[in-house]
């Protein structure tokens, strides 16, 4: 969408163990970025913490989310999660032997 300072948009795309969220925020401006995630250091932008990265500083957990405050750029959050562990290959059926 375009603003009056410029350009601002936001996209989610999902990788094998992670969300990707691309935002860009116009120059000269700020924009809070709520993502979901179960812990801020499990969120990166550019590849390192996104709290210690640059133009990106941490605002806190509010209603379920991460919130970081970005100065105008373009910024690439990745959001890593764990995958479901497998299943057991035993069922309740089975017996493990004695």
């Amino acid at each position: 969408m375009e603003t009056a300072l410029g350009r601002a948009a936001c996209s989610w795309r999902k990788a094998d163990t992670a969300s990707i969220l691309e935002v860009t925020v116009p120059p000269g401006s700020e924009a809070e970025v709520a993502v979901p995630g179960s812990s801020a250091e499990r969120i990166l932008e550019g590849g390192v913490p996104a709290a210690r990265a640059e133009g990106v500083r941490y605002a806190g957990r509010r209603e379920g989310r991460e919130r970081f405050v970005v100065a105008g750029g373009r910024y690439v959050f990745r959001v890593t999660y764990e995958r479901a562990a497998p299943a057991s290959s035993l069922s309740g059926d089975e017996q493990t032997g004695d």
